[in-house]
């Protein structure tokens, strides 16, 4: 897809193997089905533990669906991207893997291909946010960097 990056490129690939193709399909069950998770709902702070085949996501409970979703995508990030224990890592790999993690949650959550389908029809940031289950202020971020490649020219 034209102005997308490398990263956006494989996502739309691995959601496309997995026949994810709208926003109802990126639901936590879903994708936790789909893609071999085991996700957990607990009272902590969320987490994932992985090796190369599977992930064990733990989710805080005790927050608003957006930032337990929020959460989902940005631990899953964590399989596709990361190889260490983050216990055992230097504080700024740590905190670079954590702006890595937020990426990939701003494009695995909102990707572009299935972004696409509702734009031509969406007049807020508001209304993306309640389609795909995220934080208003996640949302604008991602419409921000969408705009920056030149694939929207309506402004939220």
């Amino acid at each position: 897809m034209p102005g997308t990056t490398f990263r956006e490129d494989r996502i739309m690939k691995l959601y496309e193997i997995h026949n994810i193709r709208t926003a109802s399909d990126l639901t936590i069950s879903n994708l936790s089905a789909s893609l071999n998770f085991n996700v957990t709902y607990y009272n902590y702070r969320s987490r994932c533990i992985y090796d190369d085949q599977c992930a064990f996501i733990y989710l805080n409970r005790n927050q608003p669906i957006e930032w337990i979703r929020y959460d989902f995508f940005h631990e899953m990030a964590h399989f596709f991207e990361h190889s260490n224990d983050q216990r055992f890592t230097h504080p700024h790999f740590v905190q670079y893997q954590e702006r890595q993690a937020h990426t990939f949650a701003l494009y695995a959550s909102m990707p572009r291909f299935i972004l696409n389908q509702y734009l031509p029809s969406v007049e807020s940031i508001s209304e993306l946010a309640e389609i795909f289950q995220l934080p208003e202020s996640f949302v604008r971020k991602r419409m921000k960097w969408v705009q920056s490649y030149g694939a929207i020219k309506h402004h939220y």
